[in-house]
């Protein structure tokens, strides 16, 4: 079941074609990743989706199961900048995001604690960390028990500790069966969080999908042995491979499906050949976005 549908979505700023004809779903539970470089769109189609950016061409739905669709109580978000009250505690700033939202005190109680931030509550937003102020945002968005959370570039800006607290906290919010659009640059965090992607540039989709058909879509393996010349042949003769190049001594063999990985190894045992190295490369996310990226620009 998808729950939000985006149809022929554009958004122009003067000149700047912020957004272009873009289309997507979101599966219901998903982790999507919004995924591109800094000017691609990601905030831009985040702000159109929470009614903050207007002006805009297509149109969108949300499939939610709360009976007032309002978006203030079905989709929690956090937005790059988050906007509290400086001179507030942390506790007081989420009462007035909870009275806005319609949420209870429990509610606030929950957020605190799933975020650790219940022992810094009743300190002033001003004198919080960085990794504090992300925590407390995330908080404020779970006000009311959103079905779908918001978040744009919710580690920017964080040390490692900082990034790998948020990270698996967007975690535990998805196994807890949120729906969450993540607003990213950072091909490490949307590979380790997300499990469908959206890759944008320049406010165009260049691929929608779930992230293991990216990085899973073909197999790959490193293969040498004691005859390099026998070896080619070989491989040559089989008729899985969709490529072979040689690269550091050893040969790159691309498979058309992982089912044809044991029938070459047996093909090559079989032979009077003695094979040194047999290794599957597990493709990146970063090889495969910077593969999209090139095929785009050229």
């Amino acid at each position: 079941m998808e729950i939000l549908t985006v149809t022929n979505l554009s958004k122009s700023f003067g000149k700047v074609k912020a957004v272009q004809n873009l289309s997507f779903s979101v599966p219901k539970g998903s982790i999507m990743g919004i995924l591109g470089p800094n000017g691609s769109g990601k905030s831009t189609t985040l702000g159109i989706l929470l009614n903050v950016t207007h002006g805009y061409q297509g149109s969108f739905s949300w499939n939610l199961n709360k009976e007032n669709s309002n978006a203030r109580q079905n989709i929690g978000a956090l937005l790059e900048t988050p906007n509290f009250y400086p001179y507030l505690t942390g506790a007081k700033n989420l009462e007035i995001v909870a009275e806005i939202k319609g949420a209870s005190s429990s509610d606030i109680k929950t957020a605190l604690e799933f975020t650790g931030m219940k022992e810094h509550a009743k300190r002033k937003y001003q004198n919080y960390s960085l990794g504090m102020k992300q925590r407390l945002a995330i908080a404020s968005a779970m006000l009311g028990d959103p079905e779908v959370m918001i978040l744009d570039e919710p580690t920017n800006g964080l040390d490692p500790e900082g990034i790998a607290e948020i990270r698996q906290m967007i975690i535990e919010l998805g196994d807890k069966g949120k729906t969450i659009l993540l607003a990213s640059h950072l091909l490490d965090e949307v590979e380790k969080v997300c499990s469908h992607l959206i890759v944008l540039d320049k406010g165009e989709k260049l691929y929608e999908g779930p992230i293991n058909a990216l990085t899973t879509s073909d197999t790959i393996v490193e293969i040498n042995a004691d005859n390099p010349e026998k070896l080619k042949s070989l491989l040559e003769d089989f008729n899985g491979i969709k490529s072979i190049k040689k690269e550091s001594g050893k040969f790159i063999v691309q498979l058309g499906d992982r089912s044809y990985l044991k029938d070459l190894s047996k093909h090559l045992n079989d032979q009077e050949l003695t094979i040194t190295h047999f290794s599957e490369v597990k493709k990146s996310l970063e090889e495969e976005f910077l593969n999209i990226i090139k095929r785009h620009k050229s």
